[in-house]
């Protein structure tokens, strides 16, 4: 709020200090007396904007929030030129989730004051509720320049570089606003999460671990731990942290949401009834329901109730999809740009620049496929460390394009030179340092990498690309039946899914053809039926002696932080090939959009 009211003819000194009264009381929590005060106030000068504006937001902090937008928007109406007021008004939609509302407010203040610093942390907070990292990640660093060293901002953009699969970097703001508040929970709790992207999860279970410390009675923390052991297998340990949410916070949807999903777990029929009973309620958050729906699908297919498992995935779909459908022709866009971009001539023109590490290598495909199975199998080699699935080159080409006057397409690649690739290469290959500084192979096993690899390609010409392939089907039914939110909108449905499919199938026909990379293809079917052959192809290809830890990887004591983090603490089993038959009857929009005969 503003300090310095506008005059009031006369009788300013008089107002003026009748004010600053009220907004003593407003800021000691005494709303109801400054309320009073402001109404006086008004009653002597109802078109004032600024006592219009303090009255606002004194009914907002009381939580009268249609009263209070009526007074700020008076206050708009009347003197439109204050960035704070169209700020206060955007917070009344975004305390409340109401990201896009917010949103524009926030723009508006803007459009008012660019280099508000309060304007541009809103507006990056908004981005984050909208899913639009990359802008909340520009609006937050912008607001950190103009407000430097400000706890609120740095925290927000550590959530936002997370968000946006920068974990690095979100791990050292974590770290860095830990340092001045080591009891921050809300900072324990994003930079666990983000060391856990990172293959860090010891170091994550710690985080998480002072967090139950400094909050034990938030069923929050404890959820977010049993996940980490999870990850690094100890199933009894996860267990135990779900059901000590479920004692604090009896019949907590995410608790039960995670305890269905422990496959050891998954007979509990009194999780199951109150899971149901939730869904059924209709009284909980959409993402919390999303959860349950998924935690029951996954329920009744592990039990073989197919047609009722069914029915959750397709209610957890149709929720994810709401208000945000998948669009076949931003993808078919994306997709030819990459194609007419990425031709060989580009590589030929760039062979010199690129970084000559042998380092990296990549696991690419559709999501679901065999990528961490793949990877489990390599980071079992001793030689080679893995990553998990890190974000950077689709962080690096909205860098780019963002370079050519906010263009999001891939035509920033005829632009790279030296500098740009050698740039990247060094903030890439810090990042896998992250994983090992040892290990001569790091596996990034990030599937959507497949939209990038020309970029790559430039980047590091000597890397290798291994694509994981699985039956079309199976692939397809398992993406549907994976609980993506809404960063992969081609999920929610059948139709959807085959469209993506295939459109990742024509850009990997075309960096077969064209890039200047070696691609190798394996088939989970063929590493389901022959795991030795497949190891050793897989090595062979790195350029890596046998090992034969890697028939044991269900054994490795590293983190798996992927939906086959169970499936890869098991030997080898078949269950998963041809899956898609168990789920025949439901399946013909997917088979006719996939144009395959089945028998």
């Amino acid at each position: 709020m503003s300090s310095t009211p506008r005059g009031f003819g006369a009788d300013t000194p008089a107002i003026t200090q009748r004010l600053r009264q009220a907004m003593e009381l407003h800021q000691r929590g005494d709303v109801e007396a400054a309320i009073g005060i402001y109404g006086e106030v008004l009653e002597r000068f109802p078109d004032h904007p600024d006592v219009l504006h303090y009255l606002g937001m004194a009914h907002y902090k009381r939580g009268d929030l249609d009263r209070a937008r009526a007074l700020m928007r008076r206050s708009i109406e009347l003197d439109g030129r204050r960035a704070i007021v169209h700020v206060n008004l955007g917070r009344t939609y975004l305390n409340v989730h109401e990201y896009e509302t917010a949103a524009t407010h926030f723009r508006r203040a803007l459009e008012v004051d660019a280099q508000d610093w309060e304007a541009l942390h809103m507006a990056g907070r908004a981005a984050l509720g909208l899913r639009d990292t990359h802008a909340a990640v520009a609006k937050l660093e912008q607001a950190a320049r103009r407000r430097q060293g400000w706890a609120p901002i740095e925290l927000d953009l550590a959530h936002a570089y997370g968000a946006a699969q920068r974990h690095p970097e979100a791990v050292a703001g974590y770290e860095r606003h830990l340092r001045s508040h080591p009891n921050d929970v809300e900072a324990l709790g994003g930079l666990g999460f983000s060391l856990r992207a990172i293959q860090r999860s010891p170091d994550a279970r710690r985080a998480l671990l002072d967090a139950t410390r400094l909050a034990p009675d938030d069923p929050r923390w404890w959820c977010d731990l049993g996940a980490i052991e999870e990850e690094l297998g100890d199933f009894g340990a996860a267990e135990k942290c779900f059901r000590r949410a479920l004692e604090l916070k009896p019949n907590h949807p995410i608790a039960i949401a995670h305890l269905l999903g422990l496959r050891k777990a998954g007979s509990d029929e009194d999780l199951v009834t109150r899971a149901l009973r939730h869904v059924a309620a209709d009284e909980i958050h959409k993402p919390v329901r999303v959860q349950l729906e998924f935690a029951l699908g996954k329920h009744f297919d592990s039990v073989r109730e197919y047609d009722r498992a069914f029915a959750h995935y397709a209610a957890a779909n149709d929720l994810v999809e709401q208000g945000r459908p998948y669009d076949p022709a931003v993808t078919e866009r994306q997709v030819e740009d990459l194609i007419a971009t990425f031709v060989p001539k580009l590589f030929e023109s760039r062979r010199a620049l690129g970084h000559a590490s042998e380092r990296p290598v990549f696991i690419v495909g559709m999501p679901r496929s065999g990528t961490t199975l793949t990877e489990q199998l390599l980071a079992s080699h001793r030689d080679v460390a893995g990553a998990g699935e890190l974000g950077y080159f689709n962080y690096a080409a909205h860098r780019f394009s963002a370079r050519r006057s906010g263009a999001d397409d891939s035509g920033y690649a005829r632009d790279l030179d030296a500098a740009d690739l050698g740039a990247c290469a060094q903030e890439y290959l810090a990042l896998l340092d992250g994983a090992s500084r040892s290990a001569p192979r790091v596996v990034d096993k990030m599937p959507m990498n497949f939209l990038q690899v020309g970029l790559i390609a430039l980047v590091f010409p000597k890397a290798r690309i291994i694509h994981c392939r699985r039956d079309p089907l199976d692939t397809c039914l398992s993406c549907y039946f994976e609980n993506f939110q809404e960063d992969q909108r081609y999920g929610t449905r059948l139709e959807s899914v085959a469209h993506f499919y295939r459109q990742y199938e024509r850009l990997m026909q075309h960096w077969r053809q064209a890039a200047p990379l070696p691609i190798l293809d394996v088939r989970y079917e063929d590493v389901v039926a022959d795991v030795e052959t497949q190891a050793r192809r897989l090595l062979e290809f790195c350029g890596l002696d046998w090992d034969p830890n890697c028939l044991e990887f269900h054994r490795t004591s590293r983190s798996v932080n992927t939906p086959s983090r169970w499936q890869v603490r098991q030997p080898i089993y078949g269950s998963s090939v041809a899956r898609w038959r168990n789920y025949e009857r439901h399946l013909q929009p997917l088979i006719e959009a996939l144009s395959l005969r089945t028998g």
